[in-house]
């Protein structure tokens, strides 16, 4: 689904890639787990099309994501980023009803079909109740959740997501992946995911791309990869991490 070919990024004179390469599968979970500045939100972002390679080039269902418009790239890619900026004080389903725009020619008004959808994924993020709260209202783990949502309205086969659950509790981080779970059964979604949560990389990814300082560590299985030795020489840490 996603092919990262030796590519080289950065930002200004800071390189943090350099001819990196990763396959991500059709339909997979692939978890990137690393210390900080290994360069797992920028190998995310470059992905997304957000931040654009010096060298190389992401290839996205055969496409090289440099060809893409920006409405193609939005009905096909989502991004959950690490934190949540809202820069005006929309209610949760107008935020969320955004996320339908690629999908809108021109000035065209939301469908029934748009609404329709924005209430199913109000629902799977846990946030029909909140619909008609202003976003300043939110909590942060609502924000965060309100970011999911806002993501999954464009009705991706990619998500993109840093961090997910930094701001949720351990209860609406257990429902924030049963709704991932059934949405990537329903669509076949492929999800990327930057995480420092080693139990949860465990748990829920197909494969693990273990990175460090810009470079491929490891990559397989979450019972390959996320051994203690592996763990250890990463993080540069001494003492066994416990399963």
């Amino acid at each position: 689904m996603i092919e990262v070919r030796e590519i080289s990024c950065g930002y200004s004179a800071r390189r943090v890639l350099t001819h990196f390469s990763l396959d991500v599968f059709a339909g997979e979970t692939l978890a990137l787990v690393g210390p900080n500045s290994a360069g797992k939100s920028t190998l995310l972002k470059t992905m997304g099309g957000l931040v654009i390679p010096t060298a190389g080039a992401v290839v996205v269902g055969g496409r090289s994501l440099s060809t893409w418009s920006l409405p193609e790239r939005a009905r096909t890619i989502a991004w959950v980023p690490s934190e949540a900026d809202f820069t005006f004080a929309y209610s949760v389903e107008e935020i969320v009803l955004l996320g339908r725009a690629p999908h809108l020619p021109g000035d065209r008004a939301p469908r029934l079909h748009d609404h329709h959808w924005v209430k199913k994924v109000l629902a799977l993020t846990d946030l029909l109740s909140l619909a008609q709260r202003s976003v300043d209202e939110l909590s942060s783990g609502e924000k965060q959740r309100l970011l999911l949502a806002r993501a999954l309205a464009q009705e991706p086969s990619v998500l993109l997501m840093d961090e997910p659950t930094a701001h949720l509790d351990i209860g609406h981080a257990q429902a924030f992946f049963y709704a991932l779970t059934r949405l990537r059964q329903e669509r076949a979604l492929t999800v990327v995911l930057a995480t420092h949560d080693l139990p949860l990389a465990r748990r829920v990814s197909d494969r693990v791309a273990l990175m460090r300082r810009g470079t491929l560590h490891a990559l397989g299985t979450p019972s390959e990869v996320l051994t203690d030795s592996h763990i250890q020489t990463v993080f540069e840490i001494t003492q066994e991490v416990s399963p």
